[in-house]
Parts: structure tokens; C-alpha cells; sequence
């Protein structure tokens, strides 16, 4: 999409109350990226739909800081609080 054009950017919710602490697109699947939040969660959302997250989970108590996904491996995320 040509984000130029009106209408074309996109958004999600990333959750009620939560700020974004770290984002990270996913280097085996380019469509996918993960954001991490104040509250500790991690959602992953796919930039070619709209709005709802993929998948969401509770990863720590506090602010979840650091999220990067493994470059030589495949479905492997960390994350840092």
C-alpha cells in the first residue's frame, strides 16, 4: 500500500491503558510484527489485515521493555522486562 494515498495508512489497537514499549517485525514471516507494552503483554499483529491482534500473551509482570525476534531461527522471541 502506498501510505501516501488518503486512506491507504493503517492502525491497530494495542490495548486499553497500555503504552508500546518495543516494536520488532518478524524476519521470517515479513507481514508480521510484535509490539511489547507497559502492562506486559506482547501482541503480534499481521500489517496486511486490520485491527485484532494474531496472538497476545502475558510475558511479565512489569513492563515488558525489550522484544526481538531470532534472526537464525524461526518462532523464536524474546523478550525483556
Amino acid at each position: 500500500a502506498d501510505v501516501r494515498s488518503p486512506g491507504a495508512a493503517r492502525s491497530w489497537q494495542l490495548g486499553v491503558g497500555s503504552d508500546p514499549e518495543a516494536v520488532a517485525w518478524d524476519p521470517h514471516r515479513p507481514h508480521l510484527f510484535v509490539v511489547s507494552s507497559e502492562d506486559g503483554t506482547v501482541r503480534c499483529f499481521d500489517a496486511r489485515s486490520d485491527g485484532e491482534a494474531v496472538w497476545d500473551m502475558r510475558a511479565h509482570r512489569k513492563a515488558a521493555s525489550a522484544v526481538d525476534f531470532n534472526p537464525a531461527a524461526a518462532g523464536v522471541l524474546a523478550t525483556g522486562s
